[in-house]
């Protein structure tokens, strides 16, 4: 199974307010025995699938929802920190996106993300 994980692009001048642009990069590996042969117990634990409760499913809008959006910089992925009843404009949803900043939407507006 490949995972892929974002990285920053640190060329990019964040600290001018622009939001970094990502690159997304994939690393693959082999969960079968025979290519464990010879790997540390930890190494060959990594490989296999992790046993236990499932994670649990987490409603649109609730707190601890992910989620990614489009800005001019490119896509980010955030999360509902808090709920806030009774914000103006109905946006109630407070979300912190993966470089920190934080915006305020209404569950209508991550319904169509």
């Amino acid at each position: 199974a490949a995972a892929a994980a974002v990285v920053p692009n640190t060329a990019s001048s964040h600290s001018a307010g622009v939001k970094p642009d990502f690159i997304v990069s994939s690393s693959s590996g082999s969960s079968s025995r025979s290519s464990q042969r010879g790997t540390s117990a930890a190494a060959a634990a990594a490989g296999r699938k992790k046993r236990g409760r499932p994670k649990k499913q987490v409603s649109i809008g609730d707190v601890g929802y992910t989620f990614r959006k489009r800005f001019h910089e490119g896509w980010f992925t955030g999360k509902v920190v808090k709920i806030r009843p009774g914000a103006e404009n109905d946006k109630d949803r407070r979300c912190r996106y993966e470089d920190g900043d934080e915006e305020d939407l209404s569950l209508g507006e991550l319904k169509i993300l």
